[in-house]
């Protein structure tokens, strides 16, 4: 199996700490490549699309459409 890896808030922009999940483009177990839109997060500026920064597998989502996601991580990505 190939590394785990996070896909992470932090892609959002500079200073901000949470978003809203509006959508997942993926599911689990779907294969992804490198940029694949993985979801649409809303913040207090804008909505955009988190891409994946790796070719790999979406391993888990870690949230729901409609949760409001602090911190940073929104899915896990194994990596080929």
């Amino acid at each position: 199996m190939g590394e785990m890896v996070d896909v992470l808030l932090a892609q959002t922009g500079e200073g901000i700490a949470e978003c809203e999940l509006l959508k997942w483009f993926v599911q689990e177990g779907d294969q992804v490549e490198e940029f694949q839109p993985l979801c649409e997060v809303q913040s207090d500026k804008a909505a955009i699309e988190i891409t994946s920064c790796h070719k790999g597998k979406v391993a888990h989502l870690l949230f729901v459409p409609g949760n409001i996601v602090k911190g940073f991580r929104k899915c896990t990505v194994t990596k080929f």
